[in-house]
């Protein structure tokens, strides 16, 4: 049952700031220079996807003996240009939240000393603070409950990856059911799905598909011009979107009805650095020697927070009188971590 041509929408806002500054102070010894910035910047996408299935009994796939592009013989009534062969629609909704920041600042000092050896100190540092961090699709275990052995008594906060599918029946009386939503107790309890009549779907079908541009070009050929795919808008109006927007990506209600912050992800860097520089200059058996020595310190620290998820397959098998098991455990354990390193 492959996928015809899923096509993306994608809506993007991204705002930014830059501030930089300083200063110089020249006396009759001393040299003082000072430059700092900050810089910020956010990026909003939201991500919709439309696709499209179909039934290809008797599919065939073969490899253009001039070339490399494959060429797709399909049955009769089965090609991605036949209503017929649908056998799904779907449609995809995936936001994120995106930022960075970094401050920076440094200060240099120089004295001329001009004594017989030392001609002049120089020392300093600097010291920056980076940030990335940023919100996903969301939706975590809050509460495992009493009993680990079932998800049934799970709290769960929802994800913002979303998807609405309607499934088609040839067997169906009516257009349309209503939208089914998932478990209560899974993090994808906002996926819905329904059924759609082959009437139905026959004729969003003449509505809502479009025929691939005479440009479309893949793998060194291109596809036939009387393939069609989607239009988002075309299909999304027929499909559950209550849940296709932003107001769950920072912060949600959980499946117990109790406000929850999505869990976001953090990574910070921060140096400083030291150092300090001796200027000398003198004669020596007719010849002048200058030149420096110093000694530089760096320090960086990386601390990283956000999810993590595990994910296991939990089965057992008995083998013959001696009945020793072997057991794997599934497990979906979402939450926070941290990592810190310094260097």
């Amino acid at each position: 049952m492959p996928s015809a041509f899923p096509r993306a929408i994608s809506s993007t806002s991204s705002s930014s700031e830059y501030v930089s500054y300083g200063f110089n102070y020249n006396g009759e010894r001393w040299t003082v220079k000072f430059q700092g910035s900050n810089g910020e910047t956010e990026t909003l996408s939201e991500t919709n996807n439309v696709s499209v299935s179909y039934n290809t009994p008797g599919l065939k796939v073969t490899i253009d003996p001039n070339g490399s592009a494959p060429i797709f013989t399909f049955a009769d009534g089965y090609s991605p240009s036949d209503a017929s062969a649908v056998s799904q629609w779907q449609i995809q909704y995936r936001p994120s939240q995106s930022a960075n920041s970094e401050d920076q600042y440094k200060l240099d000092f120089e004295y001329r000393a001009e004594l017989p050896f030392l001609k002049a100190v120089k020392f300093g540092g600097r010291m920056t603070d980076a940030t990335t961090s940023g919100y996903g699709y969301g939706g975590f275990i809050v509460d495992a409950g009493a009993n680990l052995g079932s998800v049934l008594d799970n709290t769960v906060i929802y994800a913002n990856s979303v998807n609405s599918t309607a499934l088609v029946s040839n067997g169906a009386t009516a257009d349309q059911t209503e939208a089914v939503y998932g478990n209560p107790y899974e993090t994808n309890f906002w996926n819905t799905t329904e059924t759609w009549s082959r009437g139905f779907s026959n004729q969003i079908f003449a509505d809502a598909m479009t025929p691939l541009p005479s440009s479309f070009y893949y793998g060194g050929g291109g596809l036939p011009t009387d393939w069609l795919y989607p239009t988002f808008n075309g299909v999304a109006q027929y499909l559950d979107t209550s849940h296709f927007n932003l107001d769950n990506l920072y912060t949600t209600t959980g499946s117990d009805g109790k406000p929850y912050d999505q869990i976001p992800y953090n990574i910070q860097e921060k140096t400083d650095a030291q150092y300090v520089r001796f200027d000398y200059a003198f004669p020596a058996f007719g010849y002048e020697v200058d030149g420096n020595f110093g000694v530089r310190r760096v320090h960086t620290e990386t601390t990283a927070t956000g999810q993590n998820t595990r994910s296991e397959t939990s089965r057992r098998q008995w083998h013959g009188s001696d009945r020793y098991c072997v057991q794997h455990t599934d497990l979906d354990d979402q939450g926070l971590y941290g990592l810190v390193a310094e260097l």
